[in-house]
């Protein structure tokens, strides 16, 4: 129960404090996710280049019936 100004100005404090932490809380969580989604991209993409090149490996061989 809020009875003077100190214990007013204690609750505020407690709210600015919890919703910066909040924040820096979605900062560090969206950077994490950034970086693997970076990483996972990266990983997919030299995948893809590597089964291009298997192809056009494969389109050199002459196809015999």
């Amino acid at each position: 129960m809020i009875e003077s100004v100190g214990d007013f100005i204690s609750l505020v404090v407690s709210g600015i404090f919890t919703v910066i932490g909040l924040y820096c809380l979605f900062v560090v969580t969206d950077r994490h996710h950034e970086e693997t989604m970076k990483r996972r991209e990266e990983k997919y993409y030299s995948y893809l280049e590597s089964m291009d090149d298997e192809y056009d490996d494969m389109r050199d061989e002459p196809y015999y019936e």
